[in-house]
């Protein structure tokens, strides 16, 4: 299957995911990956990543791996665990679902700047079409 319609939509529909530069780079069955060099705006009092962002980036790898049965969903919950602070390079999620359900689907992500891993979490997606079903 050719996710490259996918990935561009992804990286064109979320003005919020633009403003902070980050970019779904790359996209397979149940995977994706987004990436982000850290800048001036990504960056919290202490010259590291953002928490924020880094969920940002979390969210949107997540998001566009459980798409990739071509069904549309929502984040229903989410954990991010942070290991260690990435203060400059480029920042990649590398996300994988891990269940796919009939309403429910879960993905785990890590993070990474540097060859370190950065954060890991789970994000729990509800489909919204097998709301429409019911």
């Amino acid at each position: 299957m050719d996710y490259e319609p996918l990935r561009e939509w992804a990286n064109k529909a979320s003005p919020f995911m633009m403003h902070n530069g980050i970019l779904i780079t790359d996209v397979a069955d149940g995977c994706a990956t987004a990436s982000a060099d850290l800048g001036q705006l990504s960056l919290n009092p202490y010259g590291a990543a953002h928490g924020g962002f880094l969920f940002t980036m979390a969210d949107c790898a997540t998001g566009v791996a459980v798409h990739t049965d071509g069904r549309h969903y929502v984040t229903l919950n989410s954990s991010l665990n942070f290991i260690r602070m990435a203060k400059d390079g480029t920042v990649t999620a590398d996300a994988r679902v891990v269940k796919r359900g009939q309403s429910v689907s879960v993905a785990d992500v890590v993070i990474t700047c540097c060859g370190q891993e950065v954060a890991t979490g789970t994000f729990t997606y509800f489909c919204l079409d097998a709301q429409a079903e019911q």
